[in-house]
């Protein structure tokens, strides 16, 4: 499909959601938030139907409108509407949506009742403000083919000369709405770090026109801003205009307060569902519902690596999975792959790596910028929802100057829980974090503070991965802090034991930092698909001179790999994918859009990192 029949089929779909927000909005964010617009995405009314041809179409409809104040159907409803009149399949069209009560619409026993538009919306019925459209009568294939001059609305003044018939289109706006009408909630994609500099950040901001679509979304409070290309886009509150700006999570009894071997606090309790779990409603979806467990003894390679159950959470687990990793090399220093399977794959050897991993995160969220002083573990067994799991966790603070002693601790009260294959193990050592770092810590250190730290359907977000990789809960992977606009965006201060490669590089949307591409062992997280996993080696791999070696060990916890795999580098006599597709984002943009050859996206990956290497998969099988 080329560039511009993606934007087409884009801004088709985006028009249809937004047509009807009560229906369709939480669809509408979601498709925002995994097809962001650019620069090159149709936003006009105008421009979407000239650039399919719909003009004599869209006058056709218009004729037959018995009140111009009320808006067509959807492009897309139009288009469909129009390939069943043709096909014969249906006399059924949006046109008689359209033509509401105009004398030549007319019923017939032999035709199927006409299609209503917008749907009727049992939702909608009892909200003052919104009228339910009334069902309109057929119209028979002639009188839409030639429709008869009665039935054609009085009409408008006619436009100046410059301006042809179908520039007379008021491009329909729905009328605004007041009680959908509030501030737009920008959406998030996960990932973070921004691309350029800010004066190109802002050039691009200034280039992008906001029109007639735009104006139609902002009726509804899901709808996203429109945000520089490489900035990042992040979720926003649900709640709807009228409401509080998140929802009351209180009332789950408990102790007195979060102290060291007290019950967590109804105050605690809400404050980390709203800045955990607001976008999912205050609940972690189901996918979160897992423990820390490793692969079986079949699987003898890979017997160090977690398991990941259902897609969501894979950002925490790989966290987790390469400051295990991170460990491993530091206290075994492994020479070999078989080296390194000897090293971490008994279970009780895993398990150690595990704990020692668990606490290394919480006490960096303590310890980074003299957070905290203590760290908060978060335990509770044998509960069958997340509410009863609230009620009855119990907290213990452990002084972070000891990391001994928060492992003996963890150990102790936490790992028997959250090792529970079924539990909410995962979710209580989110909480654990997140109390640990400090929930007014966290959203200071966010670039949109009232966002959550999961996105839609579960996902975890760049604050969430950056708190356990790093301590600190910021939104972008960039060097430092970078201002753009008067707005501060805050990156990684510092590097540690794990970075992070990013198929958004690659593409031109984010920017790495050195910070994270060079960590103290050769491990990182590695962003792409939407999905993320680990990369480690035993030794980073370097140039010295004209040669280039070194093998890379690449994890993933949910797709069951038969084996660990082991990617080997070396310089590629071309230049690489670096070399032959381009180094500019449009060059490989077009690539994605139209190139023949299928390269695996963690090629890409190790380019932005490795540029010019041939990767050899040592007769894997290559992840597409």
């Amino acid at each position: 499909m080329s560039a511009q029949s993606h934007a087409l089929v884009e801004a088709l779909v985006r028009e249809f959601l937004a047509k009807d927000p009560v229906r369709y909005g939480n669809t509408l964010a979601s498709f925002e938030l995994e097809a962001p617009r650019s620069p090159s995405s149709v936003t006009n009314r105008n421009v979407l139907r000239k650039s399919l041809g719909l003009e004599k179409v869209i006058l056709k409809y218009k004729k037959q409108q018995a009140d111009p104040s009320v808006s067509l159907p959807s492009t897309l409803h139009i288009i469909v509407s129009e390939y069943l009149r043709k096909a014969g399949g249906t006399t059924a069209t949006a046109a008689a949506a359209a033509a509401g009560g105009s004398e030549n619409a007319t019923s017939s026993e032999t035709n199927p009742p006409a299609e209503i538009w917008p749907p009727p919306n049992p939702r909608s019925a009892a909200r003052p403000g919104f009228a339910q459209p009334a069902a309109p009568t057929a119209l028979r294939d002639d009188e839409y083919t030639e429709p008869k001059p009665a039935a054609a609305p009085t009409k408008k003044p006619p436009a100046p000369q410059s301006r042809n018939e179908f520039d007379e289109e008021d491009d329909d706006e729905d009328p605004v709405i007041e009680e959908m009408s509030a501030p737009r909630a920008p959406v998030s994609r996960r990932g973070g770090g921004l691309a350029g500099s800010p004066a190109q950040l802002k050039q691009t901001t200034e280039s992008w026109a906001m029109e007639d679509m735009e104006d139609e979304l902002s009726n509804f409070s899901l709808a996203p801003k429109m945000v520089p290309r490489g900035a990042r886009r992040v979720v926003g509150d649900l709640t709807r205009p009228g409401t509080a700006p998140s929802p009351n999570f209180g009332g789950f009894g408990g102790g007195a307060g979060g102290g060291s071997g007290g019950s967590l606090s109804p105050s605690e309790a809400r404050e980390c569902r709203e800045l955990c779990f607001a976008v999912c409603f205050g609940t972690p979806p189901d996918s979160w519902k897992q423990g820390f467990y490793f692969n079986p003894p079949s699987m003898a390679d890979q017997q160090f690596g977690l398991v990941q159950d259902k897609g969501g959470p894979c950002g925490l687990l790989a966290s987790v999975q390469a400051r295990m990793v991170a460990n491993a090399y530091r206290t075994h220093a492994p020479s070999s792959v078989d080296a390194f399977v000897r090293a971490t794959c008994d279970p009780r050897s895993a398990r150690s790596l595990l704990r020692d991993a668990l606490a290394d995160a919480l006490v960096a969220a303590a310890t980074a910028d003299g957070a905290s002083t203590t760290v908060a573990l978060v335990a509770a067994s044998g509960s069958v929802s997340f509410d009863a799991m609230l009620r009855s966790a119990h907290v213990t603070r452990v002084p972070a100057s000891s990391r001994a002693e928060v492992a003996r601790e963890l150990e102790r009260s936490c790992l028997p829980a959250w090792t529970s294959k079924d539990g909410f193990g995962m979710v209580q050592f989110l909480l654990s974090a997140v109390l640990t770092r400090g929930v007014a810590t966290c959203r200071g250190e966010m670039d949109e503070p009232t966002n959550s730290l999961l996105a839609m359907h579960g996902y975890c977000t760049q604050d969430l991965v950056n708190l356990l990789t790093l301590g600190r809960c910021v939104s972008n992977v960039f060097d430092g802090d970078m201002d753009v606009g008067g707005m501060r965006m805050r990156g990684v201060p510092s590097g540690g034991d794990v970075g992070l490669l990013t198929l958004f590089e690659w593409y031109g949307s984010h920017e790495v930092g050195k910070r994270l591409k060079c960590p103290s062992t050769p491990t990182w997280v590695i962003c792409s698909e939407s999905h993320f996993s680990v990369l480690f080696g035993l030794a980073e791999p370097r140039r010295a001179g004209a040669s280039f070696a070194g093998d890379l060990l690449y994890y993933d916890g949910l797709h069951r790999q038969d084996r660990l795999l082991r990617l080997t580098l070396s310089p590629s006599p071309t230049g690489g994918h670096t070399q032959r597709i381009g180094r500019t984002a449009e060059e490989r943009a077009r690539f994605a859009d139209h190139g023949r050859e299928a390269v695996p996206p963690l090629e890409f990956v190790l380019e932005t990192k490795w540029q010019g290497v041939d990767v050899d998969w040592n007769g894997a099988e290559k992840i597409l």
